[in-house]
């Protein structure tokens, strides 16, 4: 059982955090955005994040951690209603839509992330090691 998320995300805006944290994130790690951004940054993510709390009607951040609602496949009627044709012989396919009428682009920044994370990850590993290369030589 999993009992503590934290993410770690290069650039981030107070919707990343609400999002993140809505998966369950207990931190959200912005050390680029930070070193970018300067100090600045924490105030702006806070205050982000407050004005989408507001509009949603959350009093805490724990009002809606962990509370990410699991997907629920739409009817045809849905469908229908949102323009996606739900038709197989449909010969006009639409390629931003997969097979679940859900726009394919929250897989994509899904992998995004993940790639921007592994290489945050390999150029600190590669600083440790060209400083310890350079304590040697």
């Amino acid at each position: 059982m999993i009992t503590s998320i934290s993410i770690i995300h290069s650039f981030i805006i107070g919707k990343d955090a609400f999002d993140l944290i809505l998966c369950g994130a207990k931190a959200v790690q912005v050390a680029t955005c930070h070193w970018i951004e300067g100090p600045s940054c924490f105030e702006r993510i806070s205050n982000e994040l407050k004005l989408i709390m507001i509009e949603k009607g959350y009093s805490c951040i724990e009002d809606f951690r962990g509370k990410l609602k699991p997907y629920q496949k739409p009817t045809k009627k849905e469908h229908d209603v949102k323009g996606v044709s739900t038709n197989d012989d449909d010969d006009n396919n639409n390629n931003d839509v997969d097979d679940r009428g859900k726009v394919s682009l929250e897989s994509n920044t899904i992998i995004i992330y993940t790639l921007m994370s592994i290489i945050v990850i390999l150029l600190a590993i590669i600083g440790v090691l060209s400083s310890k290369l350079n304590e040697y030589y």
